[in-house]
């Protein structure tokens, strides 16, 4: 976007609020008094009522909405991290994928069960390890199988 309106393309960009051009509210600001204006550019916030070329209450509110929008967003990543953490702090598994070995229980979220298939796997190269073997073993050895399913299923297990 910046390239088109730096070579002249486009002449106006509207969002559906102000947050949605930045929750940064000095680079917010920036754009809104600054970078916009000096590029001939219109910018119009649906939702908030903001036109830049309207004088009206709307365009006077803006720079305490961008600073709203800031303190929002820093406020909800605090309270995602806290919420994780709280879980993280339970037991709770709180990733995407399970770690292999392990299945994601399909009726208690949260929480990991061992895979029996991928386990058998992992039995063998914690063996490999108690034995003392040197890494390069365990990466021969993980090379060596292969998987139908690259998270789960060893082919020849």
């Amino acid at each position: 976007m910046i390239n088109d309106i730096e070579n002249k393309r486009i002449n106006m960009v509207v969002t559906k609020d102000l947050s949605r051009l930045g929750r940064d509210y000095i680079e917010t600001g920036n754009y809104l008094e600054k970078y916009f204006p000096t590029n001939k550019i219109r910018f119009i916030a649906i939702n908030d009522g903001y036109d830049s070329l309207d004088d009206g209450y709307a365009n006077e509110f803006a720079p305490f909405k961008s600073v709203f929008n800031d303190m929002y967003a820093k406020d909800i990543s605090k309270k995602v991290r806290t919420a994780l953490k709280t879980k993280q702090i339970k037991g709770e598994f709180i990733g995407t994928t399970a770690p292999f070995g392990y299945i994601k229980d399909e009726e208690v979220k949260g929480r990991l069960l061992l895979d029996p298939i991928s386990a058998e796997y992992v039995k063998k190269i914690f063996n490999l390890y108690l034995s003392r073997y040197i890494i390069i073993i365990y990466c021969k050895y993980i090379n060596a199988a292969t998987y139908t399913n690259t998270i789960r299923i060893p082919k020849n297990l």
